[in-house]
């Protein structure tokens, strides 16, 4: 029989991942002095999102990037699903090269991050773009992406910290 204290560690386990993208979600919707803040925090849940995917797939499913996307998607007010679709877009790429990228340095996965960060930016606005009618201002995208790719390596080291932290016990 198993103990309680092993199996309640154990459902911890099964939840950082899906539970640090909702942190970050969280962060999204506190009130900050500036709006560039948001645009920061408004990044991180697809960080944290290319992070599990890669190094902890069996705790972050599919079906959790579409339902982070969509949460985002209602907290930001931006037309539902279209987040959703994309970090369901990154998930699939990245678990299909999963094994390519455990092999290779950060920088190389950060490189694909910001090229990952890039493609979801560039559709995001390009579908909101067409669901009201009218090109949607590309700036705070711009900002958003250069942004995002310039704080994943911070937020790489906190979950590889956190992930090394509860992982690693037996």
């Amino acid at each position: 029989m198993s103990n309680p204290l092993h199996r309640f560690e154990e459902f911890g386990k099964a939840c950082l991942p899906v539970l640090s993208c909702v942190l970050f979600l969280l962060l999204m919707i506190v009130p900050w002095p500036t709006p560039t803040a948001k645009a920061i925090l408004s990044a991180f849940p697809l960080m944290a999102l290319c992070y599990w995917v890669v190094n902890r797939p069996e705790h972050f499913s599919m079906a959790w990037s579409f339902i982070i996307g969509f949460i985002q998607d209602v907290l930001l007010g931006q037309p539902l699903g279209v987040t959703a679709l994309t970090y369901l877009a990154a998930d699939f790429f990245l678990r299909g090269q999963r094994q390519f990228f455990l092999q290779q340095s950060f920088q190389h996965l950060w490189m694909v991050f910001g090229i990952v960060m890039i493609g979801v930016s560039a559709a995001q606005w390009l579908v909101a773009s067409l669901v009201i009618r009218a090109w949607v201002d590309v700036t705070p995208v711009v900002l958003r992406a250069v942004i995002g790719i310039l704080f994943f390596p911070l937020v790489t080291l906190v979950l590889h910290y956190l992930q090394r932290s509860v992982f690693s016990r037996s």
